[in-house]
């Protein structure tokens, strides 16, 4: 069985000037879920586009009710990585490299963590699991900052990892997979409905935080992990 990951973020990566930011993502397991997926948001998209004529449909552009609806449709498991900007090391944002590598720990970990939940709870067999492919919306990241995230998640998911001195051998999260890709993709190409449906997702929780008892709505999302600062609440 194949996973498959949608992913979006929602806000802006900048302490000086905003609160949160808010990295989401679709855990699609198989392909008959993921096709059943896209009919439904194809569905969906059908729906707002009597509001919404022409163009992207973006989170932003729905009010809070109609997001909400759309993602207690998405009907498969959720994570949210909620970033408090304010926490977060200040000198970190001096450089952009160094912002990238920190979200790009915080997003590996945060699709480790659900996964290793899924697992834990039986919603998962590893051993049923030949390959997962990742998919996020295309930001322009460095080709080093993607490989870093593939070739991450390939040792943990695929070849397994080392103690510090390597004298033990931790084995792969999912000892029959093939592989691990990570694909980019723009998601005002009609074909790319999940990464529009991973961008409301996101937008809905990056909305919710700004309500009083946001994180307690958030996390009453069906099927929703959520993490912040890339630790679990």
């Amino acid at each position: 069985m194949k996973i498959k990951i949608y992913s979006d973020e929602s806000g802006t990566f900048d302490r000086n000037h905003y609160d949160y930011f808010v990295i989401s993502g679709l855990i699609v397991l198989g392909d008959k879920q993921d096709s059943q997926l896209k009919n439904t948001y194809n569905q969906i998209e059908q729906n707002i586009r009597v509001d919404i004529p022409s163009g992207e449909i973006k989170g932003y552009m729905l009010p809070m009710d109609k997001k909400n609806n759309i993602v207690n449709k998405i009907s498969c498991y959720k994570y949210s990585i909620i970033f408090t900007l304010k926490e977060i090391n200040k000198d970190l944002f001096k450089d952009k490299k160094d912002k990238q590598r920190y979200l790009n720990y915080a997003h590996k970990r945060a699709i480790i963590k659900t996964l290793s939940q899924l697992i834990k709870e039986k919603k998962i067999n590893p051993n049923e699991i030949d390959q997962i492919d990742i998919y996020m919306d295309d930001h322009d990241e460095s080709i080093d900052s993607k490989a870093d995230i593939k070739e991450s998640l390939e040792q943990i998911f695929i070849r397994g990892t080392y103690n510090n001195d390597f004298s033990v051998h931790y084995p792969p999260m999912f000892p029959h997979a093939n592989g691990v890709e990570v694909l980019y993709l723009k998601s005002n190409k009609a074909k790319n409905k999940m990464i529009r449906a991973a961008d409301v997702t996101a937008n809905l929780v990056y909305n919710r935080l700004q309500e009083k008892k946001g994180i307690k709505k958030i996390k009453k999302i069906p099927k929703m992990f959520v993490e912040r600062n890339s630790v679990t609440f």
